[in-house]
């Protein structure tokens, strides 16, 4: 038993020992090992970089061994690889290493320390890309290291014409795969505009505002909260059954708070059409008051109603992460507080807004 341990053991060993493919050096980088050596900033500055490419080798070669294939590490040995005249591997999964690349960018810029390291592998891998022409695979790659910017790598990778690429696996429907997969978190402002009407027969009014978005998004689904704000322009037609008597009322203001789900079912690497589905809370207030003879006061009137939305929302991706689009949906309200409440405000609320996603 023992002997069949030490065999098992020392095959494991062997394996462990071998040299890794590029395809399998996707694996997330820890801090710890930016912290425990800071040579590799040294060794790839333009001054020495000519002096240390020995010094180099036996650096990745250790960094690979200690610290499990760092991001920092992958990164660095690519532009080291092609700084020599070599190839990527064309079987490698380009796309998760860009992925990856991208979204460490931000925690770069975030330390200090790591603002030297990401300012020579930038320069390093444009000095590489106007050595030589490189197949469109590597000459990708090169453009994408060679920016020290998220907005400016995300931007890169999402426009269309770059990632035509003709060798080896298809870069542009991986990277348009690995973009649906990729969890965010945005924010966006908007110009709202709503229409009330009663059941879409008569317009009662409309009125302009603002919202305020935040969400998320999970490969085809977001999900989020807003916030809307709007004033009627015109609303002098709403008409309601106050206490017995059909009363006469402006909109003041429109108040809208609740939750979001989309589902993008036409998506690509710029665009996306998205079904939405909403359940908020929608306060109108009124210019009309109520009497409470109890306290002998007079309180405003508001209108208060659960809203239920259906509609659509098409967005495109200008920049980066960075979106403009537009959304409209129709909402289904019940203005009625009790049975004796009336109003020809019956339950029809458009709302469109034009948006900006950051």
């Amino acid at each position: 038993m023992k002997k069949l341990l030490l065999i098992f053991i020392l095959f494991s060993s062997t394996l462990s020992a071998q040299e890794k493919s590029f395809s399998d050096l996707f694996i997330p980088a820890r801090e710890s090992c930016y912290e425990k050596d800071q040579r590799i900033p040294q060794l790839i500055s333009s001054n020495s970089r000519a002096e240390n490419l020995q010094n180099l080798d036996s650096l990745l070669n250790y960094w690979q061994k200690d610290c499990g294939n760092s991001e920092m590490q992958i990164r660095t040995k690519i532009l080291h690889d092609l700084s020599q005249g070599k190839s990527l591997d064309s079987a490698a999964s380009l796309s998760e290493f860009y992925s990856l690349y991208i979204n460490n960018l931000s925690y770069y810029n975030a330390i200090g320390t790591l603002q030297k390291y990401l300012s020579y592998t930038t320069t390093w891998a444009e000095e590489i890309l106007a050595s030589k022409k490189w197949r469109a695979r590597e000459s990708l790659c090169l453009k994408i290291l060679s920016c020290n910017k998220f907005q400016e790598a995300n931007n890169l990778i999402y426009r269309s014409k770059t990632l035509k690429l003709t060798e080896g696996r298809d870069t542009e429907k991986s990277l348009s795969e690995q973009s649906t997969s990729l969890s965010e978190y945005y924010m966006f402002i908007a110009y709202a505009n709503t229409i009330y009407t009663e059941a879409l027969a008569e317009k009662i009014g409309t009125s302009h505002g603002f919202a305020i978005s935040a969400g998320g998004a999970y490969r085809r689904h977001n999900y989020g909260i807003d916030f809307i704000l709007s004033f009627p322009v015109r609303s002098d037609s709403l008409r309601i059954d106050l206490e017995d008597v059909i009363q006469k009322s402006d909109i003041n203001s429109n108040l809208y708070m609740g939750g979001y789900y989309a589902y993008e079912f036409l998506k690509a690497p710029r665009t996306s059409l998205a079904f939405r589905a909403t359940l908020g809370y929608t306060i109108l207030a009124t210019d009309l008051n109520t009497y409470d003879a109890d306290t002998d006061t007079e309180s405003p009137f508001w209108l208060e109603s659960l809203s239920l939305g259906l509609g659509l929302e098409w967005k495109v991706r200008v920049y980066g992460t960075r979106q403009v689009g537009i959304r409209s949906s129709y909402n289904y309200c019940n203005f009625s507080r009790n049975n004796e409440l009336r109003s020809n405000l019956g339950g029809a609320i458009i709302q469109t807004s034009l948006f900006f996603q950051f």
